[in-house]
């Protein structure tokens, strides 16, 4: 029923390379900087190209580097999306030409505050004639101890952020075990006649 695809794990997501100046000349390169997740702007769309990466574009048609994860077939359950997902940091030669160009457009030296990071996004859908709910839709920030450096604060994030999605699954649970005993408490009245 399930399948699990073998993800080619990047160990350092990093750009390290040069792109063509022009691409700095483009006023909405650098629109929609995601800080926290791993969708792209334009510009770091060219430097991920540039270095090799495949740039693709996933859920919603957020542009990144996404690896497709798990599938499912059954009739009943769907994979809205599964991935893993990557966010590199700027180095090198790609770094030094991001800071020049940085005096000219403060706002493309937001793309030095980009770490690496790893993800893991899930969200499975069960769906059958009575109800549609969402059975899991857990977002793995990332493999936060590799990337929180001894950092307290990020380890609890990635602690809050894991019991929020434990309490999130539990009153989904619960909510469908709800709509089910009223649903059958209402109809064995309906059919009772009473």
């Amino acid at each position: 029923m399930f399948t699990i695809a073998k993800i080619d794990f990047l160990e350092k997501p990093i750009v390290d390379v040069e792109i063509d100046n022009i691409h700095f000349a483009d006023s909405r390169a650098v629109d929609f900087f995601d800080k926290d997740g791993y969708e792209l702007t334009r510009l770091e769309q060219v430097y991920y190209s540039a270095q090799g990466y495949k740039v693709i574009k996933y859920t919603a048609d957020h542009p990144g580097i996404f690896q497709p994860w798990i599938s499912v077939r059954h009739e009943n359950i769907t994979i809205d999306h599964s991935c893993a997902m990557y966010r590199c940091s700027f180095e090198g030669d790609a770094k030094k030409q991001i800071e020049k160009h940085r005096q000219e457009n403060h706002r493309v030296g937001w793309l030095l505050t980009s770490k690496q990071k790893w993800g893991l996004d899930l969200d499975i859908d069960y769906c059958d004639n009575q109800i549609a709910i969402v059975v899991i839709g857990w977002v793995i920030a990332g493999i936060l101890y590799l990337t929180a450096a001894g950092k307290p604060d990020k380890l609890e994030t990635a602690k809050k952020a894991m019991v929020a999605a434990i309490i999130g699954t539990a009153l989904v649970v619960i909510a469908v075990l709800g709509y089910q005993t009223i649903s059958n408490i209402i109809n064995s009245v309906i059919n009772s006649g009473t």
